[in-house]
């Protein structure tokens, strides 16, 4: 028998807003191996030696510059300009009945993919670990840990609405003086749900918290505790 101990990963997805698509690309396009270009764009067939010769002189072989676009950068806080770094919020945002008490717990960079609503977030997890026994036939048995999970974005102007009538379900209220929206819910495991978004003057701001490990906590009131940290430290 082995054990093998794992630290079960969610991703909580904010609430239903107008999708905006990132995608990435190299700028530029590669020169067949077959030919090269010349001067004033035409196309010159590659030289190769035949056995015996010389190579040809640098100065009789043909100019193939080969320039590559700027490679992708890091999709953080700065290369988005956001107002507030998800990442900076940090574990000391939430109620202390909730923080991790490993120290080295650290809030992971999350950048979007095509279909998020949202330019920059970061992901807070907390859940507990999972112990998985494998017998010798290959066999996993193991129960399913607790998940707590929270993702802190920022959203640009018009990725996310900040209005309670376009999201079913949810009330509008204020954090730290800004208006919002505060949505409860359950997922399909039945761990409550809470998402909390913040109008701001440059865009919009989120938390979007899942919670089936601390039961006796107000999903709700964790995220309001979060979104008022940001409204309060954001413009």
């Amino acid at each position: 028998m082995r054990s093998t101990t794992f630290t079960k990963l969610t991703l909580a997805a904010i609430a239903a807003a107008t999708l905006t698509a990132c995608t990435s690309t190299i700028p530029g396009t590669a020169t067949p191996a077959s030919s090269t270009a010349g001067p004033g764009g035409s196309s010159t067939a590659a030289t190769t030696p035949t056995p015996g010769s010389a190579a040809p002189a640098e100065s009789d072989r043909p100019d193939t510059p080969i320039v590559l676009g700027d490679l992708d950068q890091r999709v953080d806080a700065a290369s988005v300009g956001a107002p507030y770094d998800p990442c900076a919020i940090g574990w000391q945002a939430f109620p202390a009945e909730v923080r991790p008490t490993k120290a080295d717990t650290k809030p992971v960079l999350r950048p979007p993919r095509n279909d998020d609503p949202f330019a920059v977030a970061c992901r807070y997890d907390n859940g507990d670990t999972v112990e998985v026994t494998v017998d010798e036939h290959g066999n996993a048995s193991g129960e399913t840990g607790e998940d707590f999970l929270a993702l802190i974005v920022w959203a640009r102007p018009g990725q996310v609405s900040a209005n309670p009538a376009d999201h079913t379900g949810s009330s509008a209220t204020t954090y730290s003086g800004k208006q919002g929206v505060l949505k409860p819910g359950r997922d399909s495991k039945g761990n409550a749900l809470c998402t909390a978004i913040i109008q701001l003057a440059d865009g919009v701001g989120g938390v979007s918290l899942t919670n089936g490990r601390f039961p006796d906590i107000d999903t709700c009131v964790i995220a309001r505790t979060v979104a008022d940290t940001i409204a309060g430290a954001t413009p």
